[in-house]
């Protein structure tokens, strides 16, 4: 009987483990910030189309395949997938892949600016969250809300010819809702350091919504680490992309305050 409770003890706690394991799909939303002033001469037809391009533009889906020790996240092919541009430093390209080491507190960032390939190498952030006895139900799982803020600098590429009178610097309020019943200390892109799986956050302009959680009870589940790019830490790299911004923004500057680019 003894030896069976102890087979049984084991058998528990491997279930668990392996179902600490899976993935989770990822619905990200970023607001257009297009409006129309009330004298404009586009009709509501118009507008709605160029809503609806711009809200399909700015959706996304990625998806998470997560260890207890590891992860990796990456969007998901779209048939629709605008083509590749070499001029707009944007953070979102198809190719992207995040890697995130929890053993180590690393993690490893593949990623394209402007037709160029880096891997950034760095720490995870520790990032001070405070936990809120709130909760809400997302698909099957009881949640609870965490709260951060950090400030940005709206201004912090100047366009050639504009006025800035005062800095324009905002304090963003992030919301997580993590599920503890998935106790892994991880989600969608850089969020993490939560008792539990991050199904959903909002941040400023963006908002990541998890529509899928598949565990799995295998005894692996393969976790494909980036390895092309030219190596780089985060500070460089975001100094870099600054700029690389600021570049774009003196080119297309019509010396006016406005930014004039064509096809």
């Amino acid at each position: 009987m003894k030896y069976l409770l102890a087979a049984t003890l084991w058998t528990i706690t491997l279930s668990l483990s392996f179902a600490q394991q899976g993935e989770a799909t990822y619905f990200m939303r970023i607001s257009t910030g297009i409006s129309f002033s009330p004298d404009n001469k586009i009709s509501k037809q118009e507008q709605n189309k160029i809503l609806e391009a711009a809200m399909k533009r700015n959706q996304k889906e990625y998806t998470l395949v997560f260890t207890t020790k590891e992860s990796v996240y990456k969007q998901n092919a779209q048939l629709d997938t605008p083509a590749k541009s070499n001029r707009f430093p944007t953070s979102y390209n198809p190719g992207d892949v995040l890697y995130k080491n929890m053993t180590t507190k690393t993690y490893l960032y593949k990623i394209d600016l402007m037709g160029k390939l880096f891997l950034i190498k760095d720490s995870l952030p520790t990032t001070k969250w405070t936990l809120n006895s709130e909760t809400k139900t997302i698909g099957n799982y009881t949640c609870y809300k965490a709260t951060r803020s950090y400030t940005v600098d709206r201004d912090e590429v100047k366009i050639p010819g504009r006025t800035y009178n005062e800095p324009n610097i905002d304090t963003i309020e992030v919301t997580a809702w993590y599920t503890p019943e998935i106790p892994i200390s991880n989600g969608p892109e850089n969020y993490s350091g939560l008792p539990g799986l991050i199904l959903e956050v909002h941040d400023d302009n963006k908002i990541f919504l998890c529509n899928k959680i598949t565990l799995s009870n295998k005894e692996t589940i393969e976790i494909k680490i980036p390895k092309r790019g030219k190596e780089i830490n985060q500070a460089d790299f975001d100094a870099l992309k600054t700029q690389k911004l600021r570049e774009f923004v003196e080119r297309y500057s019509d010396g006016k305050g406005g930014l004039h680019i064509t096809k």
